[in-house]
């Protein structure tokens, strides 16, 4: 009998498992449920914070039955006056209402917020930081952003007023009044609500957890297509499906480009920040090159700054460098932006935009400039 053997007869020893180390998948179903969770966790947060407001309106009235009574016949007013314009301008609503909706808009983004403090965590793991690339963006992204976002306003602004024409279709009078409500609130109020908040979490949860779930079931370039339509149908406007659409996937690129959750939620605040603003302050015709002289050539300049600002980003995408080539070699756990741990043997490059490239970027882009200060 070998009595050398380390081990018992018939004892099998088991490999210790990593598979609650590795990140999960995604499938279609799965990212669908989501994206409904996503949704009525907006709604319901509008709902009980723009009701709460509603609430403390009502409660200083003398006659709160009075009160409801009058901002539902205005509501119902307005809406009648709205279907009767021909120029499809919504009409203005009551004040307390109108102040409740911008508020509650605000309450979304904050039930929002938490929903993504809960299941990121559980659902990514406790890296998720560093799986979402929640880390700090290089200095030349960032400048890149800041310059690419006056055609990039120009040519999303052109695309739907283009889809628009072709297929007849409006936003709904509720979308439209909605820009209409943030006249009733504080600047702040406005900037959270629209911009910061939807920008913060909107990208969190399509481009981070639903996009990274996608990308390690489907593929990179299939999981961009499917979180893009997600992201599109999330918004509820049949209108601008195709627009948000295209706007999701180039989304995708600058975070994969970037390689920092920060850089798409920038773009993503500024786009809406700045469209919100313009139309409060009844300047939308500042980005319209409808209303100038050359709007071709116009679109067309906006079109090469998005090209070659486009290409500078993924030229300066971090690259993972080894640090050492006897060490074993690190990769991520899954195609797109996940980050090397502490311990990898990697590190990522760091972008600097030369001078010669950047003004490359700047000369289209104060040619395009000069366009739209020309009547």
């Amino acid at each position: 009998m070998d009595h050398s053997a380390s081990e018992p007869p018939l004892v099998m020893r088991l490999e210790p498992s990593h598979s609650n180390t590795h990140p999960r998948g995604m499938g279609i179903i799965g990212a669908v449920f989501w994206c409904a969770l996503f949704i009525v966790a907006q709604v319901s947060g509008a709902i009980v914070v723009g009701g709460l407001v509603f609430g403390i309106w009502v409660a200083r009235t003398p006659n709160p039955g009075q009160f409801v009574e009058d901002q539902l016949r205005a509501i119902s007013e307005a809406s009648a006056m709205t279907d009767s314009n021909t120029d499809g301008e919504p009409n203005a609503l009551p004040h307390e209402i109108g102040q409740s909706l911008a508020v509650g808009m605000l309450g979304a983004q904050l039930a929002s917020f938490i929903l993504i403090l809960v299941v990121i965590p559980w659902r990514v793991g406790r890296q998720w930081r560093r799986q979402l690339a929640v880390c700090r963006p290089a200095f030349s992204h960032v400048l890149l952003i800041l310059l690419l976002l006056p055609a990039f306003l120009i040519l999303t602004g052109g695309l739907q007023e283009f889809l628009q024409w072709l297929t007849g279709l409006k936003p709904p009078t509720s979308v439209q009044s909605l820009n209409g409500v943030f006249r009733h609130v504080p600047w702040y109020v406005t900037i959270l609500a629209v911009a910061i908040g939807p920008g913060l979490v909107e990208e969190f949860w399509c481009r981070g957890m639903i996009g990274r779930g996608l990308a390690m079931t489907f593929g990179l370039v299939s999981s961009v297509v499917l979180t893009s339509v997600l992201f599109a149908v999330m918004h509820l406007d049949p209108s601008q499906v195709i627009v948000i659409g295209l706007m999701g996937a180039y989304l995708h690129f600058v975070y994969l480009a970037s390689r920092s959750i920060w850089v798409p939620i920038l773009l993503h605040m500024l786009n809406n920040g700045v469209a919100i603003v313009l139309v409060l302050t009844e300047r939308t015709e500042w980005l319209d090159p409808n209303s100038r002289s050359l709007p071709i050539l116009i679109y067309t300049v906006a079109a090469f700054v998005v090209v070659i600002v486009s290409w500078q980003l993924w030229r300066l995408r971090p690259i993972s460098i080894p640090n050492s080539p006897e060490a074993e070699s690190w990769s991520p756990e899954y195609p797109g932006i996940s980050l090397p741990p502490a311990e990898a043997n990697v590190r990522l490059s760091a972008p600097v935009l030369p001078w010669r490239h950047l003004i490359g970027v700047l000369v289209p882009l104060l040619l395009l400039i000069s366009l739209m200060c020309y009547k």
